[in-house]
């Protein structure tokens, strides 16, 4: 029964995050940076959760509600992303690429 239960928020944040990273200059774009972010923002948006036998998430997309989710998804990211940024869990990008001068 548990497997009928989802979280439109971690859906929205899923399929926003590779848009919102394409937007960044310099933004490792790693699995782990990724994880970090989408960690990050879904512990600072209150969750949304619906049952996926009712057809509730497409009701949830076309409401106001669902309108003001998407806004709140998208500046949770945006946030993650100038957080993970600064403490990603490997070295910045620019040590990362070796330079043979």
């Amino acid at each position: 029964m548990k497997d009928k239960l989802r979280n439109y928020v971690e859906e929205l944040v899923w399929a926003n995050l590779d848009t919102e990273l394409d937007r960044w200059k310099d933004i490792c774009t790693c699995d782990r940076c990724k994880l970090d972010i989408a960690t990050y923002a879904l512990n600072h948006i209150r969750p949304r959760y619906f049952d996926t036998t009712g057809g509730q998430a497409q009701k949830i997309s076309q409401s106001r509600e669902g309108q003001q989710l998407i806004t709140d998804v998208i500046l949770g990211i945006t946030a993650a992303i100038r957080v993970v940024a600064k403490n990603p869990h490997h070295k910045p990008l620019s040590k990362l690429i070796q330079t043979d001068d």
